[in-house]
């Protein structure tokens, strides 16, 4: 898995620089001025959801008490003291239907 990862993440590397080089005969602006215009467009775009999160308020929390309660979990992450090989655990909702869904 760390080499996907690895690979994975020097493949966006890449591209995030290459990125900064303009294309051949691209004649819209100077290309001294192409990495600068990158750049800002990358700030513009990535900047308001890190100046959400800094300024969020709890009364955005939308989840109810008892799912606050429980700990956030990903489908990846095995149970605790669970082998690799094993399936991972599912955790329902509360509001899910038990049991398998009816044929209709």
């Amino acid at each position: 898995m760390g080499l996907v990862a690895g690979v994975g993440f020097l493949a966006s590397l890449a591209a995030f620089v290459f990125s900064f080089i303009p294309p051949s005969g691209f004649t819209a602006f100077s290309p001294a001025l192409y990495p600068w215009i990158v750049g800002l467009v990358i700030i513009v775009l990535g900047a308001p959801p890190l100046i959400f999160y800094a300024v969020r308020k709890p009364s955005w929390d939308m989840r109810t008490a008892e799912d606050k309660s429980v700990p956030v979990t990903h489908e990846a992450d095995p149970p605790a003291g669970a082998d690799r090989g094993s399936a991972p655990a599912t955790r329902r909702r509360p509001d899910a239907a038990s049991g398998p869904p009816q044929a209709g």
